[in-house]
């Protein structure tokens, strides 16, 4: 970022957090009416140019916003580089049709996808993990196992992510506050409670706000459960970006435009797709042909 540039890192009411890691700047806006007029609302993750408001209260406006690589609206947000869709080797149990939701959601506002699958110390994980293996390693998404203690791992998440905007998703109760605080090397995020009896935990998260670690940044964002397949305005074909490797093989089907539903000539049938994808990309494909319909 330039000297005169800043990343929004949360909205309220108007007033907008400012923060630029590599001049040190942090500060307090407003957004020039310009934009309200414009039907633009700055949003976290924007880049943006700023200068003085002459308002002690909130010394800086807002000037410009730079061209956005994406936009999201639930959560809302823009400029994502990175989802990072979290889930438990315990509890809960890992929902990979939520999972591969999510990473068709993402892949399609190009946002980069990395798995991580925490509390795989437990003594319960190994079958977890090995299941987890078997249905994404396939894919070829970047994937790691968290463990309590491991130091190691974080490291390396935080070289993967450096120098980028990531946010984390995933259910609640896999421990997503404890690992961005774990990321952030310090005590941010307030963590929830697993509720035994349902196997889910309680949402510690009420709205969007961004978090910097040297030139990093970590967005915590509610909404990412709430999102079902229906409202992400997406066409039955662009699943197939979350299946890279149906996607491998579409090319050998019989028809160009083949559904991968069990047609004649369908090239998946024989291309040993783990059962349980292939079940729930037909049944992501089903909801969405239905909700074409009308």
């Amino acid at each position: 970022m330039k000297k005169d540039e800043a990343r929004i890192l949360r909205g309220v009411a108007g007033v907008y957090l400012l923060s630029n890691p590599e001049t040190k700047f942090r500060g307090q806006a407003v957004a020039r009416g310009l934009f309200r007029k414009d039907g633009i609302k700055p949003l976290p993750g924007d880049i943006v140019r700023y200068e003085s408001s002459e308002d002690p209260d909130i010394p800086w406006v807002i000037t410009e916003i730079s061209p956005r690589k994406n936009e999201i609206r639930r959560p809302p947000m823009a400029n994502l580089d990175y989802l990072l869709l979290t889930a438990s080797a315990e509890l809960p149990k890992v929902d990979y049709h939520y999972m591969d939701r999510m990473i068709c959601y993402a892949l399609n506002n190009q946002i980069d996808v990395v798995l991580l699958l925490t509390k795989c110390d437990l003594p319960e994980a190994k079958e977890t993990i090995q299941e987890f293996t078997a249905y994404y390693k396939p894919s070829g998404f970047t994937y790691y196992f968290v463990s309590f203690d491991d130091d190691k791992i974080i490291a390396e998440l935080r070289g993967k992510i450096d120098h980028s905007l990531a946010a984390f998703a995933g259910q609640s109760g896999v421990g997503k506050s404890t690992l961005m605080n774990r990321v952030l090397g310090q005590e941010i995020l307030e963590t929830g409670l697993l509720s035994e009896k349902a196997g889910r935990g309680r949402q510690t998260t009420r709205s969007v706000e961004i978090y910097s670690w040297h030139e990093c940044f970590l967005a915590d964002t509610p909404g990412f459960q709430s999102i079902e397949i229906t409202n992400m305005n997406l066409e039955g074909r662009d699943l197939v970006l979350a299946y890279p490797e149906l996607k491998a093989v579409s090319h050998l089907c019989r028809y160009a435009d083949c559904r991968h539903m069990g047609e004649a000539g369908c090239a998946v049938e024989e291309a040993n797709i783990h059962p349980d994808r292939l079940a729930n990309y037909r049944s992501l494909r089903r909801d969405l042909d239905e909700f074409r319909k009308y």
